[in-house]
């Protein structure tokens, strides 16, 4: 609004009163209240509810803003009140700003939220940073209050004090936390807009110290902050920082303000701590590993100290410090602990495992745990007291509240047995990374995943390396799984593919898990999957088959059970003449039947077998993807005969007339088609899958595609005005107009102006003649202006390296 708006204000109590009205429909509160100026006036105490739950970064700005507008209205109150009882100047904002180092810029155009308080008009009687969690303003917030204040030049000592008024109106005196030389690193900057923000930051938590949930603290500047620590009772998060080198009163400082924190408030939740990068310790000299390993645990002791002082911690990392399990005192309460990481893989070269067991034993509300194992008897004491139990499968260790269990192995797969012993009853999310290749090299045996008992688990993540032999069970213990996902790690290493091996691939058993909504897998595990576990599968939102070209080549393709007869015959096969065999009715079921499936990702193997026809029940897919591979040969796209219409064969390159009754397979939600690798597509197949199955495609990206039969003597141009014609047949066979009549032009007569459906976003590698280009009214635009369009939600069609536009669209 404009600045010198002068309307009439709504009452506080009436404000109230619409703030509980939309307390349960925070998307309309916050639309009112960052609406300008009327975010200052109308935004309540918000007694109800947590703003910072629901505000985006972009709000954030805003916040500052108010902060700041809320302390000064709140100072100019209390000293206006308080000006008959003693000598004080009169208040100004000027001279207010001034005590922490801060000038207001002349002649600038103060922000909306601003306006009032700089200008001293229209008082508010809330102050805001009572209710509001204050957060201390960074220069990424890009907020324009660097733009109205500059840092003063010269200023007074650091550890002068000034007086300012407390919440409740109490005057107190506070440190003005500025210095004209680098001795406190905290607040120096030869950056003048960062200077004003950390400025703007040791002014807010003088004033508003309850109101702090997240500090940004130095170990080399905590004594600064030592005198506040009694004051901060919503302090959550301590971000600290530290140099090169601790000296011993800067970490006595900062445990004393941890402690005292604590004492203040022994009710108060314990501070997270994290630790910045300049944590990390890396040893540069030349030692034995066990000379650096005293070395880092040397230089990690501090991060120990502070755990300490926090008392009881919420999360750990434990990862940087060895001996940490020696270090930590056997009073520090672990009841509290939420989350807790180690990612050395020494503990058990060193001999730490038995201290980490005893450790994790002491943790019984633990949450998150992520570990990197490499003793193969770390989780023995779970399935030591399941085996000694006196009725079999009772526990007689406490119960585990652990839901979200994260393993590295550098051991043998069997230490997942006792993984599930002890945390398998409560574990919400399992996620695996395993070096099976490395592990089981000398014997080469397969390792299965999946004869689990976990009732409760939703979500199971499993990393392997390449060329791994992984097995797939039932996970018929596993009743409410919802996501499972195989993924190869570490594809960088670019290795050749492996020599075939003799033994047969093993066909994955069938899963019965009603609650499945994502499969994901790659590698051998993709080659694996049983397509009857589709039958069981009616929630199944996501499915993703991922086999590479050397997944293939590492086993004999024969060996591979029901595998389709086209995925190891290079040679090319007409589609329209193709009857799928039995092993293809056996591998794939044509009569898949998945109401909610929304994307379809096939590449490698799977894809060579796809055919439209399977996606008759699946009328809610939005998105299908298709990647072919050299390593399998030129793959046909798939149409079969009942598929196609029973008018006449259309060409898009003839000039027949065609009065094509199409009715859309798939209730017309295909709206994103990929086809990446080599393909090979008759008219009718590609008319097809653009009328019955796709007819409001928005989005279609095609990597290599060629007219089945292979054109003679066609040039690359000639492909892409092919696809582009057949396109646009497909939209006006949708609109019910038929397909283009031949008027002595030829092949342009299909080219003709013609709706373009829905379709937002074209793309292929071929490029286009500039006949076919006039005749289509595409325009040729940058690189740079293809996002406007985009945005602008008008069509962009990308022919080889150009991007195109229609000329009614050019803005």
């Amino acid at each position: 609004m404009d600045p010198g708006w002068a309307g009439p204000r709504l009452p506080n109590e009436l404000l109230l009163m619409v703030t509980e009205h939309f307390h349960d429909d925070p998307k309309t509160l916050w639309t009112l209240l960052f609406v300008g100026r009327f975010f200052f006036h109308a935004a309540v105490p918000l007694l109800y509810a947590d703003p910072f739950k629901f505000v985006r970064s972009r709000n954030k700005p805003k916040l500052t803003e108010l902060i700041l507008a809320s302390v000064i209205h709140t100072q100019r109150r209390f000293s206006q009140s308080h000006s008959s009882d003693s000598s004080a100047k009169p208040f100004t904002v000027a001279g207010f700003l001034v005590r922490f180092g801060l000038l207001l810029v002349d002649e600038c155009a103060y922000p909306p939220l601003l306006h009032d308080a700089l200008t001293g008009v229209s008082p508010t009687t809330i102050d805001y940073a009572q209710h509001l969690e204050v957060e201390l303003p960074k220069e990424e917030h890009n907020s324009k209050v660097d733009s109205i204040l500059q840092p003063k030049p010269r200023l007074a000592k650091a550890d002068s004090l000034t007086k300012v008024f407390g919440i409740l109106g109490q005057e107190i005196e506070v440190q003005r936390w500025v210095a004209n030389t680098t001795t406190s690193k905290r607040f120096f900057s030869k950056n003048p807009a960062e200077l004003v923000w950390k400025r703007l930051g040791a002014l807010l938590i003088q004033c508003y110290p309850a109101g702090i949930p997240t500090l940004k603290l130095g170990v080399y500047d905590s004594h600064w902050y030592l005198p506040l620590a009694d004051k901060l009772e919503r302090l959550q998060t301590v971000h600290l920082q530290r140099a090169k080198k601790m000296e011993d009163k800067h970490l006595q400082n900062t445990v004393s303000f941890l402690t005292k924190n604590r004492t203040a408030f022994p009710q108060k939740k314990p501070i997270y701590l994290r630790f910045d990068s300049e944590w990390n310790t890396p040893c540069g000299r030349v030692a034995t590993p066990q000379e650096k390993r005293e070395f880092k645990r040397e230089q990690q002791w501090p991060r120990v100290a502070l755990y300490a002082a926090v008392g009881s911690p919420v999360h750990m990392n434990a990862s940087p410090c060895p001996r940490f399990y020696e270090d930590i005192p056997a009073t520090m309460g672990l009841d509290s602990l939420d989350s807790f990481v180690d990612m050395d893989r020494r503990r058990f070269k060193y001999g730490e495992s038995s201290f980490q067991q005893e450790f994790l034993r002491r943790c019984p509300n633990l949450r998150a745990l992520q570990l990197l194992v490499s003793d193969p008897q770390l989780f023995s004491w779970a399935v030591d007291a399941q085996s000694t139990s006196v009725v079999p499968g009772q526990r007689i260790s406490p119960p585990s509240r652990l839901q979200e269990l994260n393993l590295r192995l550098h051991t043998s797969t069997a230490v997942l047995k006792g993984a599930i012993a002890a945390y398998g009853q409560s574990l919400r999310k399992l996620k695996i990374r395993a070096d099976v290749q490395a592990v089981h090299r000398k014997t080469m045996d397969p390792v299965f995943f999946g004869d689990w008992s976990l009732p409760l688990v939703r979500k199971i993540e499993i990393e392997v390396t390449p060329k791994s032999i992984v097995h797939l069970n039932d996970f018929s213990e596993c009743h409410r799984l919802e996501t499972i996902k195989l993924t190869i790690g570490d594809h960088s290493g670019s290795s050749p593919c492996a020599k075939p091996v003799n033994k047969p691939v093993r066909l994955a058993p069938v899963w019965k898990l009603f609650s499945l909504r994502t499969v994901q897998l790659h590698g051998m595990a993709a080659l694996q999957f049983n397509y009857d576990s589709l039958n069981y599968c009616p929630n199944l939102e996501i499915l993703k088959l991922i086999a590479t070209s050397c997944d293939g080549q590492s086993v004999s393709m024969a060996s591979v059970p029901f595998l389709p007869h086209h995925n190891h015959h290079p040679q090319v096969l007409d589609s329209r003449n193709t009857d799928t065999s039995t092993q293809e009715s056996r591998r794939m079921s044509a009569g898949w039947k998945l109401p909610k499936l929304r994307t379809l990702d096939l590449v490698g193997a799977p894809s060579s077998a796809f055919c439209l026809d399977w996606l008759k029940g699946c009328p809610a897919l939005t998105c299908l993807k298709l990647t072919a591979h050299d390593g399998y040969g030129l793959n046909v796209l798939l149409c079969r005969n009942n598929d196609l219409t029973t008018g006449p064969t259309a060409s898009p390159m003839g000039d027949q007339t065609s009065a094509w009754q199409t009715r859309p397979r798939l209730g017309c939600r295909l709206t994103c088609i990929t086809l990446e690798g080599h393909w090979i597509i008759s008219d009718d197949a590609l008319l097809t899958l653009l009328t019955k199955y796709a007819p409001r495609v928005t989005e279609l990206r095609v990597d290599r595609i060629d007219q089945d039969p292979l054109p003679s003597a066609h040039t690359v141009t000639w492909h892409g005005s092919w696809l582009l014609r057949t396109f646009k047949n497909a939209m006006m066979i949708n609109h019910g107009s038929g397909l283009g009549q031949s008027d002595g032009m030829g092949a342009h007569a299909a080219m003709s102006p013609a709706r373009w459906g829905k379709l937002r976003y074209f793309s292929c590698p071929y490029n286009i003649s500039w006949d076919d280009k006039e005749a289509l009214g595409l325009n040729s635009i940058g690189v740079i202006e293809v996002d406007n369009y985009q945005k602008a939600d008008k069509l962009v069609v990308k022919m080889g390296d150009q991007h195109y536009i229609r000329k009614k669209d050019r803005i």
